[in-house]
């Protein structure tokens, strides 16, 4: 199946939840907010064929 992360197409396994997507890109999952059609997604949401995913960079400061 194939969705759209960052405006880059990827083919993934059905089912599959977003935690494990991060993880297949190498992106540490606590680095980012994965965002789909302006709803934040949590690391057990099921993502769907035709998908597009925006990872949002977590920038903290002190």
């Amino acid at each position: 199946m194939r969705i759209r992360v960052d405006g880059k197409d990827i083919d993934v396994t059905e089912k599959m939840k977003i935690f494990e997507i991060i993880s297949k890109l190498g992106i540490q999952p606590e680095t980012i907010i994965p965002i789909r059609n302006d709803e934040i997604l949590t690391s057990d949401d099921i993502i769907n064929e035709g998908d597009e995913i925006h990872l949002k960079k977590v920038i903290a400061g002190g």
